[in-house]
């Protein structure tokens, strides 16, 4: 298993995967892949994790492998990836929204946070303001210490 940052060819696998899990895709269409990371299983791209870079600040973005790919450590080994790359891209807080995935964004040290607390930045994208639900979790993590 390769982990490798996106190209642009890799879109439609990634859209697929995303929309396999019934993740938003609906702001990636045009969007630079610049800030993704695939997970490359020969030919296949078989996961992903993105972020949406806002200054100090990133929305972590599309975390999704495949259901053949799953219970082998990959969705950690991208998270902690995309975590040692950020802070090089000046990137010091990583925000994310989930429906179900909070018990597992816990684990690796994110914690639940108010909608109050979130960053303008975060506040105006597109997946906080109008994509994922109100009823979905909200998440942090300080890489300041990462």
């Amino acid at each position: 298993m390769k982990l490798r940052p996106a190209v642009e060819q890799d879109r439609d696998a990634i859209l697929a995967l995303l929309e396999s899990e019934s993740l938003p895709t609906s702001d990636l269409d045009g969007r630079s892949l610049e800030h993704f990371i695939v997970a490359e299983d020969g030919a296949s791209v078989v996961g992903c994790i993105g972020a949406e870079i806002h200054g100090a600040t990133a929305l972590l973005r599309s975390l999704v492998v495949g259901r053949s790919s799953r219970r082998a450590g990959l969705a950690g080994r991208l998270v902690r990836l995309l975590e040692l790359q950020l802070p090089d891209r000046g990137v010091l807080d990583v925000w994310l929204l989930t429906i179900d995935a909070d018990e597992y964004f816990l684990r690796h040290g994110y914690q639940v946070r108010s909608r109050e607390d979130v960053p303008a930045e975060i506040r105006q994208t597109d997946e906080f303001s109008s994509l994922c639900p109100g009823s979905a979790s909200l998440m942090h993590k300080s890489l300041r210490h990462a």
